[in-house]
């Protein structure tokens, strides 16, 4: 089974003109966005993925959010492991009326 993450991502316009552009070459990529589910334009979702660096897709996904956050790209990212204190922010979420709201629920 693994360790799993639920991953949401939100970019600007011309971010999202950016990654469609790559995952053209890419087909990983191409197939992460493809499985995202969210219908949303410019906004992307997974409810339960192996975000693992070792995984060609996931590795080039974390290098393009690295480079729109060293080229001032707006954009929001949150990722949120099984384990409480397991977040990671990227970007402006914020921005994109993105937070983290862990509750439990009767």
């Amino acid at each position: 089974m693994g360790y799993r993450s639920q991953v949401a991502l939100a970019l600007c316009s011309e971010a999202d003109e950016l990654l469609k552009a790559n995952a053209k070459w890419i087909p990983e990529l191409a197939e992460l966005i493809k499985d995202n589910e969210s219908d949303a334009p410019e906004r992307y979702f997974w409810s339960s993925i192996k975000w693992y660096d070792s995984f060609k897709e996931i590795d080039v996904m974390n290098r393009f959010l690295e480079f729109l956050e060293h080229h001032d790209y707006q954009f929001g990212f949150i990722r949120l492991g099984e384990e409480e204190e397991d977040i990671q922010r990227m970007g402006y979420p914020s921005e994109y009326d993105m937070w983290v709201n862990r509750c439990i629920e009767w």
